[in-house]
């Protein structure tokens, strides 16, 4: 039989060399913030707005659409986090166009227009002037404003923007547009505050009529109409002999007075069109109380006495017309000598006159965009709403969501659109069905609030990590492998708030077992741990009453059971605690110490537990000393503590385990360097300790550093400063030598990745490499900013660089170490200026990030790509019959179907089949010794074969 024995480095990836990109999915946590849109108005099917999306821009024009269903930002107009709509922002729609006034500057307000597109939406004129503006009148095809005592108007056709007119202060002043032409009550210091007209033109403003002649003013309190469908409209004008109660058709002589009015300043009430009915003053009636006017003089009386006596049943009351009925407003139900509120209906008739049903309390708010639905709301509950179409039996009050006392509400293909705050969206555009009188979200716009995905680890094959919504705050989530969904496991409150966790980015879990472990951090006002098995059921928040854990204290699994940890309390100080997994409760496993604020304060951090104990770093008598426990108290005792001549203890620190014995460092004594250079080994207890390796030299500065991990069954270390180096140890004296020469210094991190240990050096700016010989060490590549996040995914090694907007992809071959752009494949947007990647991490099958947007803040990530897979391997023994080791693949090559043998007790759990592209072709559960492959193409083909002793590599062709 033909022996044949060579050396097989088998690269295999989905995609060659030249992938530049990675497609990743946006799993968005936290829907918070709120875009808060108000001033909605309806333009066909599409509704126009005001909105916030993120901190970067601030309040725009929006455009939702009711048939894409979909929202777009109109124009940024003002650049920045700086707001183009100003907090008073008018909307008038005109010619199948909103108009509105905005601000690209601090400079003044312009007139801009829309037709719903952003290319659609432009500057119509300047202002140039920062003085308030409290309405914007449409008129044919002119729009009138009125700022600091000027009228003005716009020519939608022209663009011709004009001044008409400059008053006198004359106090709160409203537009009004009547048959073409627009009304006011203005002061023009001549005739006093006077009714005025005007049709968009210098000689067209004049005033209608001087009512009170010379200087006196008519119009004593707020100017309010109404109108008829006679061509009329009505007003109160104050005469030389008190309030009259005037008509006119915008004409001077068709302006005349048709009853007196007793105390009233002004015409409070609303049209039904053929009749209105106002709030009128009737000394023999008792006071205030609702009338109905026709437009004539005997048409004008009292609608219903609702209170008799001298009581008035109404003050300062609205009116809205609803499905030819007027709602109003009166102090009582027309029973009761109480006060209170109440709604009332009418048609006009004495006995149609009535009390309508409603909740208790309630008042008038308003009605829909066009007049579908009545509003009601209640005194000083003004976030509260209630709808109606008129029928009482029907009313319903707006639940389970938060809204503004300045809402307004949109009618639109039989829904209402209006402004609400939900706890999982905050106050976004809403869609409310009057039907089902259910609220559902039409456009969440604001998501830049971050959900800050970290704390990524692995427990049963699943993602645990913790993030933060708008609703629970910082909670624990896990991504199901299997059914790859992601869900909220906790709700940690606090009484009745969901307060949530108090977690740091960068804060670890501690896998105990089956479980996960983390403290509760800064700011730390709760002392806490969490704990996860995965399910929601075993999902706890485990008090530690009277005793914190600050964020580098020692914790360690003992036994894949308990979790020990330095705890501090103002009794013992900073002590050994336990949690068992069974357990809800925290015990002190021993007070070690008298020392002032304990044995393990502001000790080193690090310990391992192996055979039974957990070694960890504590004083006792002002020295330290490696500690060993079980978690008891009888077996908690001191294990190793040096002393010098001196009287010190060579700051003793524990390194980690190998092959169930304890590495561990220490000064040199004598040496003039305080570096921990001294490398030990011991089987746990101070008479078996072995010095491996000295790294002192006279005037050096090394230094042992912590981080470590293992290869090929050796520790690998780093010594820092001078003289530095990598070196590995195999628990033994020949077995510690040195692997690579050099000076190290700053934020050194190891990670092992298949066979290969990846390294970093010079303050993270440089990746290393090694297989663990002297001639396998390598520098892959430098001038990094920062390498971080490393993980391990398919053998190969991806890293972050700093904060940045790529992920770094390495098989150990400089050529291969390669900047990834990443791809967003369900979002509008790619990353922009100062959008980075901020976290990276693997469950060993796919890749998720945590990646800062100013859109959706700090959110979830997931490569969605089949990831790579790069076998380096060492290929020996190779027989004619494909035997490796105790794993038989036969025939070879193949026609249609080979088997697998194993010897011993190695047991076949998958298999995969990649093409030489790296295509995953076939993914398969083993159950028999038989494997079909008639379905694929003639080539070669390579086998990863699963099993409970590890992987196996090797290759197959298929004839």
């Amino acid at each position: 039989m033909k022996k044949i024995c060579t050396s097989l480095l088998i690269a295999i990836s989905v995609y060659s060399n030249a992938q530049s990109n990675l497609n990743v999915k946006l799993n968005e946590i936290n829907f918070g913030a709120s875009s808060s849109p108000y001033n909605l108005i309806k333009l066909n099917d599409l509704i126009i707005f005001a909105a916030v999306r993120n901190a970067d821009e601030g309040l725009e024009p929006w455009c939702y659409n009711s048939v894409t269903k979909k929202s777009v930002l109109l124009k940024d107009i003002y650049a920045g986090h700086n707001s183009g709509i100003p907090p008073n922002s008018l909307f008038v729609k005109l010619n199948n166009k909103v108009y509105f006034l905005a601000q690209q500057n601090s400079s003044g307000y312009q007139i801009w227009e829309t037709n719903g597109t952003p290319a659609g939406t432009v500057k119509a004129t300047d202002i140039n002037s920062n003085y308030s503006i409290e309405q914007l009148v449409v008129v044919g095809n002119k729009i009138f404003f009125y700022q600091n005592k000027e009228l003005w108007s716009f020519d939608t056709v022209s663009n011709n923007l004009l001044q008409l007119k400059t008053f006198e202060y004359s106090g709160n002043v409203k537009l009004y547009s009547f048959n073409n032409q627009l009304f006011l009550a203005a002061n023009d210091g001549i005739s006093g505050k006077e009714i005025w007209k005007s049709d968009g033109t210098v000689a067209g403003t004049i005033l209608l009529k001087d009512i009170a002649l010379n200087s006196g003013s008519s119009i004593s309190n707020d100017f309010k109409i109404l109108t008829l469908n006679n061509g009329k409209f009505y007003f109160i004008a104050n005469t030389s002999t008190g309030y009259q109660l005037y008509e006119s058709d915008g004409t001077t002589v068709g302006t005349v007075s048709i009853k007196p009015i007793q105390g009233m300043g002004e015409l409070n009430g609303a049209s039904a069109g053929n009749y209105f009915v106002f709030s009128g003053f009737d000394p023999a009636a008792g006071g205030f109380e609702p009338w109905i006017s026709d437009g004539t003089s005997v048409g004008t009386t009292i609608l219903k006495d609702i209170l008799p006596g001298n009581t008035s049943s109404m003050g300062i009351s609205k009116f809205f017309k609803l499905n030819n009925k007027i709602y109003f407003e009166s102090n009582s139900n027309g029973i009761s000598p109480a006060y209170g509120n109440y709604i009332w209906e009418t048609d006009g008739t004495v006995a149609g006159t009535v009390l309508f049903n409603t909740p208790t309390n309630n008042v008038l708010y308003g009605t829909s965009s066009d007049n579908q639905h009545l509003v009601l709301t209640k005194p000083n509950e003004w976030n509260r709403f209630w709808i109606t179409n008129g029928n009482s039996a029907l009313t319903f009050e707006i639940t389970g969501l938060g809204m503004s006392s300045d809402s307004n509400f949109v009618d639109l293909n039989s829904k209402i659109y209006l402004g609400g705050s939900i706890a999982k969206y905050g106050m976004e555009l809403l869609s409310l069905d009057p039907i089902s009188q259910q609220a559902t979200l039409a456009s969440d716009i604001s998501r830049y609030e971050s959900a800050s995905p970290h704390s990524y680890d692995l427990l049963n094959d699943n993602l645990i990590f913790i993030a933060s919504d708008r609703e629970f705050n910082n909670q624990i989530y896990k991504r199901d492998k299997a059914t790859q969904q992601i869900s909220r496991l906790t709700n940690f409150t606090s009484g009745s708030s969901s307060i949530g966790m108090f977690t740091n980015f960068d804060d670890p879990f501690i896998k105990v077992g089956n479980y996960l472990y983390t403290k509760n951090s800064s700011p730390n006002f709760r002392s806490v741990f969490y704990r996860t098995d995965g399910t929601a059921a075993n999902s706890v928040m485990i008090p530690t009453p009277d005793t914190t854990t600050n964020d580098v204290a020692m914790h360690v699994n003992l036994n894949d059971n308990s979790l020990l940890f330095a705890g501090y309390n103002n009794i013992t100080g900073t002590e050994l605690w336990k949690i068992d997994n069974n357990s809800n409760i925290p015990v002190l496993v021993k007070d070690i110490s008298t020392d002032n604020m304990g044995s393990m304060y502001n000790t080193d951090p690090k310990a391992v537990a192996f055979n039974g104990n957990a070694y960890f770093v504590a004083k006792e008598n002002g020295k330290l000393g490696i500690w060993k426990s079980d978690g008891t108290p009888a077996n908690t005792s001191k294990a190793i503590q040096f002393t010098f001549q001196d009287g010190t203890d060579g700051d003793i620190k524990v390194v980690g385990s190998l092959n169930n014995q304890l590495l561990f460092t220490s000064r040199k004594e004598n040496s003039s360097n305080f570096g921990n250079t001294e490398l030990f080994v011991s089987n746990g207890d101070q008479a078996s300790a072995v010095l491996l390796k000295s790294h002192s030299t006279p005037f050096g500065s090394g230094n042992i550093n912590r981080d470590i991990e293992v290869l090929n069954n050796k520790l690998f270390y780093i010594v820092t400063g001078y003289p530095g180096g990598v070196y590995s140890t195999d628990g033994t004296v020949a077995g510690t030598t040195e692997v690579l020469q050099g000076n190290f210094f700053g934020d050194i991190k190891l990670k092992k990745c298949g066979n290969q240990l990846f390294f970093t050096n010079n303050n993270a700016t440089q990746l290393w490499r090694t297989d663990g010989t002297t001639t396998g060490a390598q520098n892959l590549t430098s001038n990094f900013t920062s390498i971080k996040d490393m993980v391990c995914n398919g053998n190969y090694l991806y890293f972050l660089n700093g904060e940045s907007q790529k992920v770094w992809r390495s098989n150990g071959i400089a050529s291969n170490t390669m900047p990834l752009d990443i791809f967003i494949t369900n979002d509008d947007n790619q990353l922009l200026t100062n959008e980075n990647i901020l976290k990276l991490a693997s469950d060993n099958d796919k890749l998720y990030l945590t990646v800062f947007t100013k859109d959706h803040g700090n959110e979830l990530y997931e490569v969605t790509d089949t990831m790579p897979v790069f076998l380096a391997t060492t290929e020996t023994d190779v027989k004619n019959t494909n035997s490796i080791a105790n794993i038989q693949v036969y025939p070879n090559p193949i026609t249609d179907v080979f088997s697998i043998k194993t010897k011993g007790d190695d047991k076949i759990e998958t298999i995969k089949i990649f093409d030489t592209s790296g295509k995953l072709v076939k993914d398969i559960v083993f159950n028999n010794n038989k494997i079909n492959i008639a379905d694929l193409s003639s080539g070669l083909y390579f086998l990863k074969i699963k099993t409970n002793k590890g992987d196996f590599f090797t290759k197959i062709i298929k004839k």
